[in-house]
């Protein structure tokens, strides 16, 4: 008895403190008046404006990780999501972003004006329904139709065109303004025609954005949770389920980890 209340007074405190702390930080935040948005990126602050412009983000189940950052003319669809770490920048072009949609951990997205070479036209970049991104890929000025696939590290050069039903391999590069046409795999750097795409692995490019879509829901539905949600959870029932699921889980798989 004596450890659980000291374990629930623990847990009040530290709400408390945090409480307390991100309110200070908006009072001073509001004494700053017109100087305090000149301050470096705020880490609690997911969504930014760039002088006039502002991210829109439809509120139909789009999950957007609490370390992402939208930063301008950015527009995300319904049931998309951003995961951690990926930063979205539309600087001087939007960044358009379709539905159902998995912007994954650490990719980078721009849409900005080019350099003379380029005569600064601003391209912007439009991103389909149900594209998934892989990991720490690099999306420059480009184009990605519906039920493509991105893999993880790839850059998609400036001005560029991915095709509907088709994949771009980890690790590519594909050229400034290359074309991937409809149901093909191009891989390599620069990035090459490899193959046609069977009816089997264009089916798995929707099949990989609906996973994606059902795992945002999870990650979702749990930075939804009211704080007496994750009260009841972490001292009551739930916690305790949780924990016993665990240890039937080690005491299968790893026994040796369960003694």
């Amino acid at each position: 008895m004596a450890a659980a209340a000291l374990k629930r007074g623990t847990y009040f405190l530290g709400h408390m403190l945090r409480e307390t702390g991100q309110a200070l930080e908006r009072m001073g935040a509001r004494s700053m008046g017109q100087f305090y948005c000149a301050e470096p990126l705020d880490r609690h602050r997911q969504i930014m404006n760039l002088l006039f412009k502002s991210p829109i983000v439809s509120s139909n189940g789009v999950f957007l990780a609490p370390c992402a950052s939208l930063v301008g003319s950015v527009s995300v669809g319904s049931g998309s999501s951003v995961w951690y770490g990926a930063t979205i920048r539309g600087d001087d072009a939007p960044v358009l972003i379709g539905e159902e949609t998995n912007i994954q951990d650490g990719v980078a997205v721009f849409a900005k004006n080019m350099d003379r070479k380029y005569q600064n036209v601003p391209i912007p970049t439009i991103i389909g329904d149900r594209v998934t991104i892989g990991h720490g890929a690099v999306v420059n000025n480009a184009v990605l139709e519906n039920d493509c696939l991105i893999g993880m590290g790839a850059v998609i050069g400036v001005g560029s065109k991915i095709c509907s039903n088709s994949i771009v391999a980890a690790g590519s590069v594909v050229p400034t303004f290359a074309t991937v046409p409809s149901g093909e795999l191009w891989a390599g750097v620069p990035a090459v025609f490899k193959k046609k795409l069977s009816e089997a692995e264009i089916k798995s490019i929707k099949t990989r954005a609906g996973d994606y879509k059902k795992l945002a829901k999870k990650h979702l539905d749990d930075i939804r949770r009211t704080p007496e949600q994750i009260r009841a959870e972490t001292l009551g029932e739930s916690r305790m389920a949780y924990d016993e699921e665990l240890k039937a889980a080690l005491r299968e798989h790893r026994p040796e980890a369960s003694t």
